[in-house]
């Protein structure tokens, strides 16, 4: 990647973007080789109910 800086590792809620709350991460593979290409957060019950209420 050229440009490392435009890769988020985050969750993008209520405009912020913001890490799990219990910081949990879920890693993203290359399934061509298995690398790990990245990660994201793993949001929970909590986190969902941040996200649904900043979206209404």
């Amino acid at each position: 990647m050229s440009h490392p800086a435009l890769l988020r590792q985050q969750a993008c809620v209520d405009g912020r973007w913001r890490d799990a709350l219990d910081a949990r991460t879920q890693p993203i593979l290359n399934p061509a080789n298995g690398a790990q290409i990245g990660s994201v957060p793993v949001m929970e019950a909590q986190e969902t109910r941040r996200t649904r209420s900043a979206a209404s």
